[in-house]
């Protein structure tokens, strides 16, 4: 079996990436497309790897605007493209050479349900195609033309559900192979967060006032992202918070942007919260019910003690409070880091348990070892 992935990465990441003097250039388009991919931003090469590995199945996966690499691929096969539309053009003859019996649309930005459809008339070979809904989108239009949905969250599939689709609960999980490009125990950080904070959304206000909460009370290093690359954004949501008075938030918001140390992506995030004593999370304000986002794994497969807001369902992953800490407040978060602080080799079991449950239950070789056996009997 053949399956084909395509999907986009922020461009801020791209160009910041390719930019750096070690980026192979020179190299092939497949070569900059695994050395961009090793490189872990969100899944990686976790699906190429994983599925190859477990199944024996191929897999291709195009970064559809990843422009030099694209560019260089349509180079090296004599393909001839517009200027205007060159993602989608590009895109479109690599599935055609690759030939796949699956395709994994993992892309909001140019993958629209017409586009899947003629990516269906055009390549008779792929008999299913599957998406992703990991943020609550729940719109069944971006979606349509899919078989099947995947998404971390059941709440998000129960809306699926709900609205024809077949669906498969894809929890987020972690690379183990990322262990052996880690630096170990080096406890830079005491408490650390790295993620994304948006303002104009209302999809993280709880964030935002938990990290400014946290922030005053315990020695705590912010990587965000999200925050400060579009000022004017930002500017015209700050305002428009002041007017409807909600002066707390402006000024929690004020403050992250004056503790920011920067955005972390990739093999750098990953780094950053191994050299970290404890990883703060807290879910975002749209799945407000459910244990489910990938910090649960990425913090605790390196080694660093989770600190995670409490939900109903987080037993199904960790033992709270052995495996994981727990939260159900700001001051609850702030009495246990202070406590552990303290308490040096309690902080070590918690940290150490969380990562063998997560190396033994909650690898992506796992995850997606389980999900290929599904698929195959779809097939």
């Amino acid at each position: 079996m053949r399956i084909f992935k395509a999907t986009s990465l922020y461009p801020t990441y791209l160009k910041a990436f390719q930019a750096d003097s070690k980026y192979p250039n020179n190299s092939t388009a497949k070569e900059q497309t695994d050395y961009i991919l090793n490189d872990f931003l969100g899944w990686g090469n976790c699906w190429g790897l994983n599925i190859e590995n477990s199944s024996g199945w191929k897999m291709a996966e195009c970064i559809m605007n990843a422009e030099t690499v694209q560019k260089k691929w349509a180079a090296e096969n004599s393909f001839s493209y517009s200027h205007e539309n060159w993602q989608v053009e590009i895109m479109l003859a690599q599935i055609k050479a690759f030939q796949p019996d699956v395709f994994f649309s993992h892309d909001y930005a140019y993958l629209t349900p017409a586009l899947r459809q003629r990516i269906r008339d055009e390549n008779p070979s792929i008999k299913y195609v599957f998406g992703w809904d990991g943020f609550g989108m729940n719109d069944k239009a971006k979606l349509a033309g899919c078989d099947m949905v995947l998404s971390c969250a059941q709440s998000i599939l129960d809306f699926y559900e709900a609205n024809g689709f077949a669906t498969y609960l894809f929890n987020f999980g972690f690379e183990k192979s990322l262990l052996n490009r880690l630096q170990m125990n080096r406890n830079l950080h005491n408490v650390a967060f790295t993620g994304s904070v948006t303002v104009g959304n209302n999809m993280y206000n709880g964030r935002i006032s938990l990290l400014a909460g946290l922030s005053r009370q315990v020695p705590t290093a912010l990587f965000l992202s999200a925050l400060t690359e579009n000022k004017i954004y930002l500017a015209k949501s700050l305002l428009k918070k002041i007017k409807t008075g909600q002066f707390g938030l402006v000024k929690d918001v004020l403050r992250l942007i004056q503790q920011n140390k920067g955005i972390k992506f990739g093999l750098d995030m990953y780094q950053t919260i191994a050299d970290s004593r404890f990883t703060f999370n807290t879910h975002g304000d749209i799945v407000s019910t459910e244990a489910a986002n990938v910090r649960l794994f990425e913090a605790t497969g390196v080694g660093s003690c989770l600190v995670t807001d409490w939900k109903p369902n987080l037993n199904k992953f960790f033992e709270p409070d052995k495996e994981v800490l727990t939260y159900k407040s700001l001051d609850e978060c702030i009495e246990k880091v202070k406590y552990l602080m303290d308490h040096e080799e309690e902080r070590v079991a918690i940290a150490k348990a969380g990562q063998i449950r997560t190396l033994s239950e909650h690898s992506y070789e796992k995850r997606i070892g389980d999900f290929v056996t599904f698929l195959a009997t779809k097939l």
